[in-house]
């Protein structure tokens, strides 16, 4: 996770990079749905992380039982790593998007060519990592373990699920929310 935020930051950054308004507004869009996935990330991490008591959690080998245990709470996971890689139907495909049109909408052709490149690549990973979640033989790695949820975890994963979900359905209105909100951010630092 510490490489993938280095990852997002980069591409944050690669909308701060080119001073126009159309990268602000990238940079903002970008942003909130990282942080959206992240939080629903650490929170399956930490729920995970509490309710086995039996176990210390620390490497990846331990997850492998949870697509069998849970297989709700392991979709909702593997749907934000698909969110942070940019795979076309979550909304961080579309954050990518609008960061690549800014590069190209200011000339940087190369350094919109090499976060492509450099996207895939960690897609890659991304990828790997769900295959090893969801078609690892668990016979191999044998750790079990359930994941009850309480009440208040299952509804704040769920809320948070369905928003970030609903992000691919409308992306027109929340496209709108971040042009006003960066209209009314450059404003500000003008004055």
């Amino acid at each position: 996770m510490a490489y993938s935020a280095i990852a997002n930051l980069g591409f944050i950054l690669l909308g701060f990079s080119t001073t126009s308004f159309i990268g602000f507004l990238a940079v903002n869009y970008y942003f909130f749905i990282y942080i959206m996935a992240s939080i629903q990330i650490f929170f399956i991490l930490i729920v995970i992380r509490r309710q086995i008591t039996y176990l210390k959690v620390k490497n990846i080998v331990e997850f492998v039982a949870l697509s069998h245990s849970n297989f709700v709470l392991s979709f909702i996971f593997v749907m934000s790593l698909l969110s942070f890689a940019g795979i076309p139907p979550m909304a961080g495909f579309f954050g990518k998007v609008l960061v690549f049109f800014s590069l190209i909408s200011q000339g940087y052709y190369l350094l919109a060519l090499l976060a492509v490149l450099f996207s895939v690549l960690t897609s890659v990973y991304y990828i790997r990592l769900v295959r090893f979640l969801w078609f690892t033989d668990q016979d191999e790695y044998p750790v079990y373990f359930l994941v009850p949820l309480t009440t208040r975890q299952a509804y704040f994963i769920a809320i948070i699920s369905v928003f970030n979900l609903s992000l691919f359905f409308f992306q027109g209105p929340l496209l709108l929310f971040f042009h006003e909100f960066t209209l009314l951010f450059l404003d500000c630092l003008v004055l």
